[in-house]
């Protein structure tokens, strides 16, 4: 399954490149994921809390990091396995930074892949899970920017809300209510294109 992001930071290019290096700052601004031990060489290991109904999972693994300063571009892989759903996950994303609004913000766009079995596996359908990794996007900047201070040498730290678990019922009504809005304004312009042709054929019956 791809995925395809594109998110603004308000903060230069320099700066966010130096923060996406701080992988647990970075895990910190994800909802339900926290990291436990510095492997070194950009690995740790880490968990994910997904909630889903009455389903929670919990997936442990490791993440690593790759990075190229000269394209401002980096790797981020891992995967993970949660006991309790026999559920597993793996996934690579990789992101580019380019300079935007005369080099004050910074846009990210993010090419990630990712797979996932077991129970878990029934939540991967592309048009639903393409609605809620956009929301968890638009969540992962608002936290990048909050935490982002205005002093370029202080951070904020990642608050103890981060760590709550990754509440998927919520995304999944906003992505299911987006796909019934899209659903009705599809059948809209198909009602409106059959009430146009019947109007023509009914105009030229009544030329004749």
């Amino acid at each position: 399954m791809k995925i395809n992001q594109t998110f603004a930071v308000r903060r230069p290019l320099a700066e966010v490149w130096d923060v996406l290096a701080d992988v647990p700052f970075v895990a910190g601004c994800l909802p339900g994921a926290t990291l436990s031990d510095s492997l070194g060489d950009d690995r740790y290991t880490g968990q994910i809390s997904v909630k889903v109904g009455p389903i929670q999972a919990r997936f442990s693994g490791e993440v690593g990091l790759k990075r190229d300063a000269s394209a401002f571009c980096g790797t981020l892989s891992g995967r993970g396995t949660d006991g309790r759903t026999a559920s597993s996950a793996k996934a690579e994303a990789t992101y580019r930074l380019t300079a935007i609004e005369d080099g004050q913000a910074t846009e990210v766009d993010i090419a990630a892949e990712v797979s996932l079995t077991g129970l878990l596996a029934q939540f991967g359908k592309s048009a639903v899970i393409n609605e809620i990794s956009s929301r968890l996007a638009k969540e992962f900047a608002a936290n990048l920017n909050s935490r982002l201070s205005f002093d370029e040498r202080v951070r904020v730290e990642p608050s103890s809300e981060a760590a709550a678990s990754l509440n998927i019922d919520r995304l999944l009504l906003g992505a299911l209510w987006a796909e019934v809005q899209r659903i009705f304004a599809k059948c809209r312009r198909a009602v409106t294109g059959r009430g146009c042709a019947v109007n023509t054929k009914g105009g030229s019956r009544g030329a004749g």
